[in-house]
């Protein structure tokens, strides 16, 4: 095997791994087992080599559909499992290792297999089906004869009573005898009225329309007894369980009797034979019994022998379903390869990691050797002018801070990856909007439960919501440890400060000032902050400040890394002409504001004797009044000075990012094609369009400064929102009842208490750490990964079963 390729680097998750473009020579024989080989190793990204092929058209559809049926199968086999309450056996490690060695003829065996299960099991099931539709209709039928001879025992007992025997009646006397009679239905007698009658089972929720129907169809000229079925019986058609009556129909004439059995059919009522004599009555009540006995035995037998055949199925269920998922993918990965049918051969071409060029080469002497091919693969490295894919090799635990970076845009190829900035960063920026002690060990002991039930979980099925959870988790723990870090800075702990250091301000019995001890709190905000008048306006100005310091130099992280990326992509025009003067200009107005925001905070404007001056305002007369300062707005003594160097610097480097980069292009352009003698094609140069993008990426990039750090306020705004709303929950819930004085004190307590924690949790710890969490990922995608990242590579997706199982 013929390889020449770079040099092996160390894997990096700064920057995506060397991909080299690979070339495979597979004989005809070998490719299922070499692919088989290639799927278990996973780190081959197979190319499409047919994209102009419809997919019917391609070499191996005939054995996806064979795979495809085969999956159908087993997914009918599932279905009945699952109906039967069997789950199916796991997979071992050692079996899946057997069944990987076997020849491509246990497929073959398989699907006969399949076809001989199905079968058999559709059979069984049809047997099942019409055996339970028999018994169900005996059991109706059982019914029937029980309650219609309810009807006629009731009718017989009225007429015994009014009027004896049926020889004492005579005349007018028989048009009020019952209709009920057994004697009179069907009689021959002169003066009897025959009468016809139906009898059968209705759904009780239809009982009153078909009442109301049969009513208004025979315009009254029947009579209708009905009798409630205590439990809920199986609908033979249905083959649910449905709440069910008992009817019986008397009339009179061919016609209505017509009339009344399409109404039945129209309802789903169940129609069933009553027999006229007592004795007949007798007879089918005992055969309907036996009926019922002998089926129930048959049904019985049958799910035995269903549920013996389904354990069998479902010891190896997971085993086959394994292996046809892997042969369809062997086949689908087949169909982008080329085929070489005087050489017999299949040419497959792909991407695979540096690194991992021996580890393909060993697979594929084991796939030469599983098929017993006399011709090993051939496996070059070729050049191209296509575009790498971008892979990252990451672990559980960072594999969710890059799905973050990801889902704004897969890296270019060897582009500065932000991800193992955002496993810092993004906990940080979302602990500063929810920093509170007590929240932060909320959400920590939420994320240790998933971590720790981690192997637990991954094999249950969750529902959405927790499943993101669950995926998330390691973000959620290092999220809730930052919250409990910038909440023991803010001293808030459910929005009650601790006092640990004791006080370093004390205050003056008789007046509304506070006295400084010369003594310096050790960490976080002094307690004795909390409840003051001017708690809100020292908050505000500490986390303002801290949202504006963070994020500019977050920003400047991101400039930075373009510098990197300009290096590593050999563009000395994006160094010169893009890094160095947005640097310039960020440094100059907003690196210049943080390091005025530190100097204000080291000053003792006390022994000063100078009021602290408002960096606003400073700002602000920085630009517009560029020759002198207000004395109250100093800070240090040649400021003036260096203010107008800074600004003279950040217009300069307006032009600088603007004009130098679009001209140098078109003079090395016009260079090129000078020094072309040969007459080689190149491709056109437009100065228009790249003026045109420069002056964009400047506007953007100026502009952005500026709206960038306005929104980072975003984490001052959210901290204290989060802030004043934990006080609000506490003092007007809880201290408003610890301080009622009443023989029911302990209940009024307990209640506040459970109110106040049901707003805890769905308020602060749904609501607002879902909303300091979108913020924080807006601040790392727009506001940061800006500065350098461009996103626009495509992912790494090799050939790998633990992927194609893993989405199945």
């Amino acid at each position: 095997m013929a390889v020449s390729g770079p040099t092996e680097k160390i894997p990096s998750l700064f920057r995506s791994e060397e991909m080299v473009r690979v070339q495979l020579f597979i004989q005809r024989d070998a490719a299922h087992d070499t692919i088989d080989e290639l799927g278990q190793l996973g780190e081959l990204e197979f190319v499409d080599l047919n994209k102009d092929v419809n997919a019917f058209q391609r070499n191996f559809v005939n054995d996806i559909k064979r795979c495809d049926e085969m999956d159908r199968k087993l997914r009918f086999f599932g279905s009945q499992l699952h109906k039967c309450g069997i789950d199916p056996s796991p997979v071992s490690d050692d079996a899946v290792e057997v069944d990987n060695m076997d020849e491509l003829e246990v497929i073959l065996n398989l699907e006969a297999h399949f076809n001989e299960l199905e079968k058999d099991l559709k059979q069984s099931i049809f047997h099942m089906e019409e055996l339970t539709r028999n018994r169900n209709e005996v059991i109706e039928l059982k019914h029937v004869l029980e309650k219609a001879s309810i009807f006629f025992e009731e009718a017989s007992h009225i007429r015994s009573q009014s009027f004896g025997s049926p020889d004492d009646i005579h005349g007018d006397e028989e048009i009020q005898s019952p209709l009920l009679h057994r004697g009179d239905i069907g009689g021959a007698g002169p003066k009897t009225v025959r009468l016809g009658f139906i009898t059968g089972v209705v759904a009780k929720e239809k009982l009153i329309t078909f009442e109301r129907v049969v009513w208004r169809a025979t315009r009254g000229n029947v009579y209708m007894r009905f009798a409630d079925i205590e439990r809920p019986i199986i609908d033979p058609s249905q083959r649910e369980k449905v709440e069910k009556s008992v009817f019986i129909v008397f009339f009179s004439g061919e016609r209505i009797q017509n009339k009344i059995t399409k109404i039945c059919e129209t309802f789903g009522a169940n129609r069933y034979p009553f027999p006229e004599s007592q004795a007949e009555h007798m007879s089918m009540m005992q055969r309907v019994e036996q009926q019922l006995a002998d089926l129930t035995k048959v049904i019985e037998r049958t799910e035995e022998h269903h549920e013996e055949e389904l354990r069998r199925v479902a010891a190896s269920w997971n085993q086959w379903r394994t292996r046809v998922r892997k042969e369809k993918a062997i086949y689908h990965t087949m169909n982008m390869f080329n085929y070489d049918i005087t050489k017999k051969c299949l040419i497959a071409e792909g991407w695979c990691p540096s690194v991992s060029i021996d580890d393909v080469q060993r697979a594929l002497r084991l796939g030469t050797l599983r098929s017993g091919a006399q011709v090993p693969t051939i496996f070059n490295v070729i050049h191209t002018r296509d575009e790498p894919p971008t892979y990252f090799r990451t672990n559980k635990f960072t594999e969710v801070f890059q799905d973050i970076v990801d889902s704004y845009g897969i890296a270019r190829y060897q582009e500065f990856n932000p991800g193992p900035f955002t496993i810092i960063t993004f906990p940080f920026l979302f602990a500063i909007m929810f920093g509170d002690v007590g929240h932060g060990m909320l959400m920590t002991l939420f994320a240790l439960f998933l971590v720790l039930q981690e192997r637990k979980l991954g094999r249950s099925q969750l529902n959405e919501m927790i499943a993101i959870c669950y995926q998330g988790r390691y973000c959620l723990l290092l999220m809730g440890l930052s919250a409990i870090f910038c909440g023991a800075i803010y001293n808030e702990t459910f929005s009650i400060p601790i006092n640990f250091f004791g006080r370093t301000w004390e205050f003056v019995k008789g007046k509304d000032e506070a006295v400084f001890l010369d003594t310096v709190y050790p960490f976080g905000v002094d307690p004795t902050w909390h409840g003051t008048e001017t708690e809100l306006m020292f908050m505000n100005s500490l986390k303002m400040k801290v949202s504006v310091i963070v994020g500019v130099v977050q920003m400047i992280v991101g400039v930075v890394l373009s510098a990197l990326n300009a290096v590593h992509y050999k563009k000395r025009l994006n160094f010169w002409f893009e890094f160095v003067p947005q640097m310039i200009f960020i440094c100059s107005i907003f690196g210049y504001l943080v390091i005025i925001i530190i100097t204000k905070w080291a000053i003792n404007w006390e022994a000063r004797d100078q009021t602290p001056p408002s960096l606003i305002n400073m700002l602000i007369g920085m630009f517009l009044s560029p020759t002198s300062i207000k004395s109250e707005d100093q800070i240090y003594s040649g400021q003036v000075m260096v203010q107008n160097l800074l600004v003279v610097l950040a217009f300069l480097s307006v032009p600088a990012m603007l004009l130098p980069k679009p001209y140098i292009l078109k003079w090395q352009y016009a260079k090129r094609r000078y020094l072309n003698m040969d007459g080689a094609e190149e491709e056109e140069f437009d100065f228009s369009e790249v003026l045109v993008h420069q002056i964009i990426h400047t506007i953007e990039y100026v502009l952005g400064c500026i709206s960038n750090t306005a929104s980072y306020l975003r984490l001052w705004a959210l901290s204290l929102a989060h802030a004043e709303l934990s006080t609000v929950f506490w003092d007007k819930i809880m201290v408003m009842v610890l301080k009622m004085d009443s023989p029911l004190s302990g209940v009024y307590i307990f209640v506040a208490y459970s109110i106040w924690g049901m707003i805890t949790i769905g308020v602060l710890m749904i609501m607002e750490s879902l909303s300091a969490f979108l913020h924080a990922l807006r601040l790392h995608w727009v506001e940061f990964q800006n500065k350098f990242y461009m996103g626009d590579g495509h992912k790494f997706l090799p050939f790998s079963y633990a992927k194609v199982l893993d989405e199945d």
